[in-house]
């Protein structure tokens, strides 16, 4: 003999008059024990299924007069009493142990979610969930707009760099006294051994930041290679200046680049 189903519906349907039936046409049948993943469009109607399956809203919503350990114990089967007593426990795990008494109006987004979640403690035979992570949802998909917006303001700063490079190959003289030269290399080599000694660190950590710091002192060694290159007098300057870049500086950055690459975190990884 089968059981009767936990959930039954049959053709369920609801119609708003500024559009189609949402959802329309919805027959489900869920038995104890089982889960079921509702998927579909955006306003396709799968938060109000939800809704008039349970009865309460599908989010991390709490009733507006109970406090939040009423709330937890709303769907205690039965024994109120002890309910209550164990509410404080899983609110105090959760870090929200001091709003015990609070409205739901009092606390944040996140303790009402939290307070949400301590329900969980009485077991329901029922357990709708619209959208977990629904409450990211609106910071997830601004995100991609800022990356366009990014790219686009670094493209036009790179295009914008053509002339500004021409104007600097043309205008400036081709020697210079500099003052500060020693410093100026002294800084160069600092930000290289700070870069390297950095990435040692976070590699023998396991830290996914060598990423960066490797990144960087890639870079801070190809600039090392062609300044050294660049302004080295002529003769056998020039000639220790390229055999440093062949053989040290560029392949170290070479080097540097693909260990970014390598430990850049990727999910799955």
């Amino acid at each position: 003999m089968t059981n009767a189903p936990m959930i039954d519906v049959r053709e369920a349907t609801k119609k708003d008059d500024d559009g189609p039936p949402a959802p329309a046409g919805v027959t489900l049948s869920v038995a104890s024990g089982d889960r079921v993943a509702v998927l579909g469009r955006s306003r396709g109607g799968k938060s109000t299924l939800l809704t008039r399956i349970a009865g309460s809203f599908p989010f991390f919503d709490l009733l507006d007069d109970p406090t939040a350990s009423d709330n937890v114990v709303v769907p205690a089967p039965a024994g109120m009493g002890e309910a209550k007593r164990r509410a404080v426990e899983p609110l105090g795990s959760l870090g929200i142990g001091r709003r015990v008494k609070a409205r739901p109006q009092r606390p944040s987004g996140g303790q009402r979610q939290r307070a949400a979640v301590a329900a969980l403690m009485n077991k329901p035979a029922l357990l709708p969930a619209g959208e977990p992570t629904g409450a990211q949802a609106a910071a997830a998909s601004t995100f991609p707009l800022l990356l366009r917006r990014a790219a686009t303001v670094l493209t036009v700063l790179g295009l914008a760099m053509i002339p500004w490079l021409v104007f600097l190959h043309t205008g400036l003289p081709a020697t210079v006294q500099a003052s500060h030269w020693a410093w100026t290399w002294t800084g160069l080599d600092s930000f290289e051994a700070l870069g390297l000694l950095s990435t040692g660190l976070l590699l023998r950590r396991g830290d996914c930041r060598a990423c960066l710091t490797s990144a960087a002192t890639s870079a801070v060694l190809l600039v090392d290679a062609w300044l050294d290159t660049m302004t080295a007098a002529p003769g056998s300057d020039f000639e220790l200046a390229v055999l440093m870049a062949l053989f040290a500086e560029l392949p170290l950055a070479v080097a540097c680049g693909v260990l970014a690459t390598r430990t850049f975190p990727r999910p799955g990884r």
